[in-house]
C-alpha cells in the first residue's frame, strides 16, 4: 500500500521582483553608455587608418613618379590635368582625378555631400607648382633635392573642401592649400610674405568646421588647408593625416605645425 508523501506536492514559483528588474536594466543602461563611446572612438580610429592608409599609397605614387622624373614632384594642376590625374597609373585603383573617385583619394570621414567630388585630399604648394598656359601662370615644382628635410615637410594632407577655384568652379574641390605666390601675391614661396601670412592666418586657425564660399573667408584663400576632421570634440581639435615629402604618412593634431611642414627651405 502507498503512502502519501509527506513533501507538499505544492511547487514554489518565485519570478523577479519588479526592483530587481530594474536594477538589471539600470546595469545594463551604464554599460551601455560606457561602451558605445568606446566603440565609436573605435570605428572612428578605424576611418582615420583607412584614411591614413590612401595617403600611404599616395606617398608611395608620389615617390614613384619622382623616380621616374628626375626627383620632380607632381604638379598640383596645369593643362594636363589635377595631380590624381598624374599618380593615377602608378596606384591603379580604379579612377582617376577629382569626380573619377577612385577609393584611394577619398577619406571616410569626409562628409561632404556634392557627388561630383570625390577628392578629400590637398596639395602643399610650396612644394609643387602650377603649370598652366591657359592660366598663364608657371610656377615648377620642387625637386627632392631642394627639400631641406624631407621627412618634416608635408607634401599633402586632408582638405577642408572649400575651395572652388580653378576650371572646377562647379563644385568644391581640393587641389592644394594657400598658393603664396598666386593667392597671396608673394614674390616667392619661400619669401617673409609668405611665411608671414601662414604664420598670422593659417596655422593657428581652424577651418575645419568652415562651410562658406571662399569668398566669404578673410582674406578668401584663407579657407584653403589641411582639414582636422578626425576625433574633433570642438573648435581648435582634431589630427589631419598628412603625406610628407620623403612618402611617409602619418596623423598631426590642431596646433602642432609649424612653418618647417610647410615649407621646402626651412
Amino acid at each position: 500500500m502507498n503512502l502519501p508523501s509527506c513533501r507538499s506536492n505544492k511547487l514554489s514559483k518565485q519570478g523577479f521582483t519588479l526592483i530587481e528588474l530594474l536594477v538589471v536594466i539600470a546595469i545594463i543602461a551604464i554599460l551601455a553608455a560606457i561602451l558605445f563611446p568606446v566603440f565609436a572612438k573605435a570605428r572612428g580610429k578605424a576611418r582615420q587608418m583607412v584614411c591614413l592608409s590612401n595617403l600611404k599609397q599616395i606617398g608611395m605614387a608620389v615617390t614613384q613618379y619622382t623616380q621616374d622624373f628626375d626627383e620632380v614632384y607632381p604638379l598640383v594642376y596645369g593643362d594636363t590635368g589635377m595631380w590624381t590625374d598624374t599618380i593615377s597609373p602608378y596606384v591603379k585603383m580604379g579612377g582617376s582625378g577629382y569626380a573619377a573617385g577612385g577609393s584611394f583619394i577619398h577619406c571616410p570621414d569626409d562628409v561632404s555631400t556634392n557627388p561630383n567630388s570625390a577628392l578629400s585630399y590637398s596639395l602643399n604648394p610650396t612644394v609643387s607648382g602650377i603649370w598652366s598656359d591657359s592660366q598663364n601662370y608657371h610656377e615648377a615644382s620642387h625637386t627632392l633635392a631642394q627639400i631641406n628635410s624631407p621627412a618634416n615637410v608635408a607634401y599633402g594632407a586632408e582638405g577642408n573642401r572649400m575651395w572652388f577655384g580653378g576650371s572646377w568652379n562647379d563644385c568644391p574641390v581640393e587641389t592644394d592649400w594657400a598658393r603664396p605666390m598666386r593667392d597671396l601675391s608673394c614674390p616667392s614661396n619661400e619669401s617673409a610674405c609668405a611665411k608671414d601670412w601662414y604664420t598670422n592666418n593659417w596655422i593657428g586657425v581652424d577651418f575645419t568646421d568652415l562651410k562658406v564660399m571662399p569668398w566669404n573667408c578673410a582674406p578668401a584663400w584663407s579657407c584653403k588647408g589641411p582639414d582636422y576632421r578626425h576625433a574633433r570634440n570642438g573648435l581648435n581639435s582634431g589630427f589631419a593625416n598628412m603625406i610628407f615629402c620623403d612618402g611617409h604618412a602619418k596623423a598631426i593634431s590642431f596646433g602642432r605645425m609649424t612653418l618647417a611642414n610647410v615649407f621646402p627651405d626651412l
